[in-house]
């Protein structure tokens, strides 16, 4: 596909399905298997899922297809075993170098406690019924069966999959790839770990800065394609009748669920689901002006702004364990700024609903916090702002962009080698990077080249998914597989620099092209 021998990591293939991008990986399974020989095998979340994928492989593309473990199936409460039990745990956990409270932040059921600012996310039967025993019973089967499937298949790369079956992956020494937006355009990239790195970014960074280049020509002036999908449905959406409409079909929804004997009518409770329904809309009411602010009201003003994120959530839990409270954060922030800064703080779509009793309200107690519109772009906000903070947030990720500083709490950013980005790894010691942040010295210039090369770095190392909207599920273009597939192949070559991998990928080079828009 690249022009050299396909590397041997896609001889045999463990491909974990993922319900967003379900046919396109059919197509890709396809493409490797008829390209290279990859014998590869399926491993989906339900039996529901092992029948779609069964009754649309009539050619037997999958080598074998079937249900995998989940952290959520049942397991008996220990009891007498309680301490064969812990002590096959505390094997993973060494091999891990991660204890199973950690991963457990990550989880919505198991990992409930850690949403700290999203207490009223629906409550699951697994959330609800399960003990501490059985949590640990569950990661022990869970790392038992990945860690029996990579041996007995002899696996050479993983596609996919829950954090549990990366980190077991990573342990094991097996390459691991996940599809990850880019977050800019409709721009993807194959990650390398569950946390979503993408070293071959800050290569292609290095090698462009190398080049001395005065600027690499990638400009930012829109939000990537998805959020602004997600931002126009939720508009739209953003009335009574939207609410009406929502319940109902939820309602429905779930009923057929439950007609059809399908596993999720089972997990999370219905009447939670209607209620957070209920307060999502009430919460986003709230959240708009006028009773918050609109950034015309701030902007010209010294600010740090914060952009919220959903709770629960893989992108905090699962990218973020060593630093996931966003309440603290703010705190935190707020005390540090110098006289006359403003915290600009501004919710989510998807996190209104889920926060605690009197969060928002605890907020704006500090006297040097504003409430910014939800509805505002947080991609403008950044671009004016003084400084940007985020744990994880897509904000970070544009401001990096836009050479706007950045105080990031989160440790495994694709932007944090960047020099205007301040990674705070001591909370007590913040105070640094927020005057670093501040630094009326500080030479926007020069962090705008730089971020222009991050994103001239960031699309040279991506592939393309053209019109896919994650709407429409079978609507894309048989060229996207092919880019992906050529991406994939990238990634897993050794040696292979940046501006190979671009072309490899059916893209071209940022040096040969004027701007990414």
């Amino acid at each position: 596909m690249i022009g050299t021998k396909a590397p041997q990591s896609v001889a045999r293939i463990a491909m974990v399905a993922n319900a967003e991008i379900r046919y396109f990986l059919i197509d890709l399974a396809r493409l490797l298997k008829d390209r290279h020989g990859s014998r590869i095998h399926l491993y989906c979340n339900t039996d529901q899922d092992v029948r779609f994928y069964r009754d649309r492989d009539p050619d037997g593309v999958f080598a074998s297809i079937e249900r995998a473990r989940r952290i959520v199936d049942p397991v008996e409460e220990p009891t007498a075993e309680a301490d064969a039990d812990l002590a096959k745990a505390r094997y993973y956990e060494q091999l891990l170098g991660l204890t199973y409270n950690t991963l457990a932040v990550g989880n919505r059921h198991f990992g409930r406690g850690y949403a700290l600012a999203g207490f009223y996310h629906p409550r699951s039967r697994y959330s609800e019924q399960s003990t501490y025993g059985q949590m640990v019973r569950s990661y022990n089967a869970v790392f038992a069966y990945w860690e029996r499937v990579f041996a007995d298949r002899d696996v050479t790369l993983v596609l996919g999959g829950s954090s549990e079956c990366g980190h077991i992956a990573a342990a094991k020494g097996i390459p691991f790839r996940q599809m990850k937006g880019s977050r800019t355009r409709n721009l993807h990239y194959w990650a390398t770990d569950v946390y979503g790195h993408n070293p071959a970014i800050e290569r292609a960074f290095q090698a462009c800065a190398a080049s001395q280049e005065q600027d690499a020509g990638a400009v930012l002036d829109q939000p990537y394609d998805l959020a602004n999908t997600l931002r126009e449905e939720f508009v739209r959406g953003n009335n009574v009748f939207g609410l009406l409409g929502r319940l109902g079909h939820h309602a429905l929804r779930r009923t057929y669920w439950r007609l059809r004997g399908y596993e999720k009518a089972k997990g999370y409770y219905a009447l939670d689901e209607l209620r957070f329904m209920v307060r999502h809309w009430t919460d986003t009411r709230r959240m708009l002006a006028p009773r918050t602010e609109r950034f015309a009201e701030i902007r010209g003003k010294p600010y740090v702004f914060y952009a919220l994120g959903t709770e629960p959530e893989t992108a905090l839990g699962v990218s973020s364990p060593e630093f996931f409270f966003q309440h603290a954060a703010i705190a935190a922030l707020s005390r540090d700024l110098p006289a006359g800064y403003l915290l600009a703080v501004k919710e989510t779509m998807h996190g209104v609903g889920r926060r605690p009793a009197n969060f928002y309200d605890q907020i704006g107690e500090l006297k040097n916090v504003v409430w910014l519109d939800m509805i505002e772009s947080g991609l403008e906000v950044a671009r004016h702002a003084t400084a940007v903070a985020v744990i994880t947030s897509t904000v970070g990720f544009e401001a990096a962009i836009l050479g706007t500083p950045v105080i990031s709490f989160g440790r495994h950013n694709l932007y944090n080698f960047l020099p205007h980005v301040h990674a705070v790894t001591d909370l007590g010691k913040q105070g640094s990077s927020v005057r670093a942040a501040l630094d009326p010295a500080f030479d926007r210039t020069k962090a705008k080249r730089d971020g222009s090369r991050f994103l001239h770095a960031v699309v040279e190392t991506s592939f393309d998914m053209g019109d896919y909207d994650y709407v429409d599920f079978q609507r894309y273009d048989p060229a996207t597989v092919e880019r992906a597939g050529r991406a994939l192949l990238g990634s897993l070559s050794r040696g292979l620099d940046p501006v190979t991998t671009a072309r490899a990928a059916g893209g071209t080079p940022a040096s040969e092209r004027e701007t990414a828009q």
